[in-house]
């Protein structure tokens, strides 16, 4: 929030803050969006295989895709639905690959965790579609600026339930760093994707951000937190890629 109220300001004044209802609106839903995916995901990162996390975020494409397809006429071919199966095919072996690397099954309460990761990000991805088709003249940086505004709002609200039992793992003091790393790389996330959404259609945009998210965590998981890259994990992260070139034909 504060990053995006500085570039606001910096890049085009206060003024640039009085922006319409519908912007406002649409910032209220990209809150709500980004406020679920960060809890679901972190609450995911406790139970699943650090390469699972981004494979779920990446089949909610399907959500931009498919209202993007509703609203504003940006069709969805045959070639781009086979690459959706073939990604939720990557899905099922990640999920696979998940189990057997934290050595347990992954249960309901865990799958229905990264649904809602999925179906979270995909949510925030709309948000930004709608906010570039409805509101073209409004600031992008005013758009995250209210987007994290109302996250903020909704994470601390919800805060006091997910307090007990966690608060004595690791002081707040010894975080800090990670938590403004995390905050910037969020915000220069949305911001670009945002910037992004005017130039190119969901089905193209989405899919291209994802397959080099893919590939980041994949590196990260391997080299940070020592996950063994198996030919499980190599096959599933091969398919989801494989699914994302064919989304983009």
């Amino acid at each position: 929030t504060a990053i995006g109220l500085f570039l606001t300001i910096l890049q085009e004044g206060s003024a640039a803050l009085a922006v319409n209802g519908a912007t406002i609106a649409i910032s209220l839903f990209s809150g709500i969006s980004n406020a679920v995916l960060v809890i679901t995901w972190l609450l995911s990162a406790r139970g699943s295989a650090y390469m699972v996390l981004d494979i779920f975020p990446t089949a909610g494409i399907i959500v931009p895709m498919v209202f993007c397809w509703i609203l504003f006429g940006e069709k969805i071919r045959l070639i781009q639905w086979a690459g959706f199966l073939l990604l939720l095919a990557a899905v099922c072996v990640m999920c696979s690959y998940s189990g057997k690397i934290k050595g347990k099954t992954m249960t309901p309460s865990d799958i229905l965790l990264l649904i809602l990761c999925g179906l979270s990000n995909g949510a925030a991805d709309l948000s930004q579609k709608l906010f570039v088709y409805y509101c073209p003249e409004e600031s992008n940086s005013a758009f995250n600026f209210y987007t994290y505004a109302f996250a903020a709002v909704i994470l601390t609200l919800l805060f006091p339930f997910f307090r007990k039992g966690t608060a004595s793992l690791c002081p707040v003091k010894k975080v800090w760093g990670y938590i403004v790393i995390m905050a910037l790389c969020l915000f220069l996330a949305s911001y670009f994707k945002t910037a992004a959404a005017s130039l190119l259609p969901a089905a193209q945009m989405y899919p291209l951000f994802q397959g080099t998210l893919i590939i980041c965590s994949s590196l990260m998981a391997s080299v940070f937190f020592r996950e063994r890259m198996t030919k499980q994990s190599i096959a599933g992260m091969s398919m989801a890629f494989m699914a994302l070139i064919i989304i983009n034909l």
